[in-house]
């Protein structure tokens, strides 16, 4: 593992990105952020014109009707399932 670990780090942020997004596209890994270490940001904000509002609130009722018809099944619901449906 220190072989690895070291190796990760000596490429930089880029391999550890694309080693992260790797387990995240075989279920491996549920994360929301992978890291801000060595990156730089503005906060931006935005007016949102009518028709993004829109489109936004359709995605809304989408995964709103996914959760439902998709999570809501309870302990029928394997794990891998969870984890792909909030990976997503």
């Amino acid at each position: 593992f220190d072989d690895f670990l070291r190796g990760l780090k000596e490429m930089g942020t880029g391999a550890m990105e694309l080693h992260a997004i790797h387990l995240k596209s075989i279920g491996a890994l549920l994360t929301r952020t992978l890291s801000y270490e060595g990156c730089q940001f503005d906060i931006v904000h935005v007016n949102l014109d009518r028709n993004y509002r829109v489109l936004y609130n359709k995605c809304v009722d989408i995964w709103t009707y996914l959760y439902h018809h998709i999570l809501g099944q309870g302990d029928a619901v394997g794990p891998t399932v969870k984890t792909r449906f909030w990976s997503a």
